[in-house]
């Protein structure tokens, strides 16, 4: 983000990285919104301590969840045809 404020580039970002720079850079939506697909990974689910485990068990059940939702929410948001920073 520092080379596109200094006005050295300019780049395709997720949103969640732009969030805070609002004064240092201008960010337009890509129309359509396209999505990645994230995962987790991890060397052997034997050697994870319970945290990690009951982590990647409830990422399995509420993952589902959120992207049902989105989709449906998306479906209703308006489109934005500019953000810019304020």
């Amino acid at each position: 983000i520092s080379m596109i404020a200094n006005h050295l580039g300019i780049s395709i970002l997720p949103q969640l990285v732009v969030q805070g720079y609002e004064e240092q850079v201008q960010a337009y939506p890509l129309h359509p919104c396209y999505a990645r697909n994230l995962g987790i990974a991890v060397k052997s689910r034997q050697g994870l301590s319970p945290a990690a485990k009951k982590f990647l068990r409830l990422t399995q059940e509420i993952v589902p969840r959120i992207q049902a939702g989105a989709t449906a929410n998306a479906s209703r948001a308006p489109r934005r045809t500019k953000a810019q920073a304020v």
